[in-house]
């Protein structure tokens, strides 16, 4: 491709960031951005090498950002309305519960970067999860968290 050599990979990573931040988000000064997506990195299907690639790559280019792996029983998540049609869904899911855990032991990302945070103990004491995430520096009321935890979704409960 002619002039593919003359791209500045940093910089041009630098303008998609400011692009998104900026343009698209436009959060206020106190705003707290977060994202959300249990299924785009799995390293059961896309293997431990590019999951890891995937999760370097969104840590440099959103270098302010946070991890929180929320982990949970693969046996409970097999049975939910997303896995209870694989056929290898506990093997996968514990494959992906295994590698968040190892990268959040590991001295990938850096400890103050990365919470786990495990569903089975705060879905029965919401306390534990405010508590952690107070401890991790993500400021949230306790009344929202406890308002969220008891709005049950119901978008996929026909599948």
């Amino acid at each position: 491709i002619q002039g593919i050599d003359l791209v500045n990979l940093p910089k041009m990573e630098d303008s998609i960031v400011n692009f998104f931040h900026d343009i698209i988000l436009q959060p206020e000064e106190s705003t707290i951005v977060s994202g959300w997506k249990e299924t785009m990195i799995n390293p059961a299907r896309d293997g431990v090498e590019f999951s890891t690639e995937v999760l370097l790559f969104m840590a440099r280019i959103f270098s302010d950002s946070k991890f929180i792996f929320n982990v949970r029983n693969p046996l409970d998540v097999s049975r939910s309305s997303f896995w209870k049609y694989s056929d290898d869904s506990v093997n996968e899911i514990t494959q992906c519960r295994d590698w968040l855990i190892d990268v959040a032991e590991s001295e990938l990302l850096s400890p103050n970067r990365v919470l786990v945070v495990d569903h089975d103990i705060w879905s029965s004491n919401p306390e534990y999860l405010i508590d952690s995430l107070h401890g991790f520096g993500v400021n949230v009321k306790s009344e929202l968290v406890i308002d969220i935890l008891n709005e049950k979704l119901t978008h996929l409960s026909n599948m």
